[in-house]
């Protein structure tokens, strides 16, 4: 299945570079949707095309792998992993607008490594970018008062 006749076999990010755009790409372990391995080589292929004319993948491009984490969101239901990042659509995957909210709420969440929006804003804005992005898992997403993880 290709919808649209999407591909993702140009590799070549220098144009995207040279404007000064950023990228946070983040992967599910968990994704039973597409494979791990597709995001790795993608990233690896970009890596080996941009080093060929000398930019730093880093000053670029950042890639995560969120060990709990589905496609790009929620986790599988036999599991208690950490998989919340507030990555796009994350809250509303589990019905709850109040997460997103929660994490700006005083109680530590409120930086680029638990949440990948300010991570972006921190890349763009101050070119800082998180070694790691940590990923949350609440007792009970409709609760919100314990981190599991």
């Amino acid at each position: 299945m290709n919808p649209g006749n999407a591909t993702a076999d140009n590799f070549d990010l220098s144009p995207f570079y040279n404007r000064g755009s950023k990228l946070i790409h983040y992967h599910g372990l968990a994704n039973p949707s597409i494979a791990t391995g597709s995001s790795v080589d993608f990233y690896k292929q970009v890596q080996r095309t941009l080093q060929s004319k000398g930019i730093d993948l880093d000053d670029l491009y950042k890639f995560y792998l969120i060990p709990g984490m589905e496609h790009c969101g929620s986790m599988p239901s036999n599991m208690e992993a950490p998989w919340y990042i507030c990555g796009s659509s994350q809250a509303s995957s589990i019905g709850s607008e109040r997460l997103a909210n929660h994490f700006h709420d005083g109680k530590g969440f409120d930086d680029g490594k638990h949440d990948a929006l300010l991570a972006m804003i921190g890349c763009v804005e101050n070119g800082t970018v998180p070694d790691y992005l940590v990923a949350t898992k609440f007792h009970d997403e409709d609760e919100l008062d314990c981190v599991v993880k």
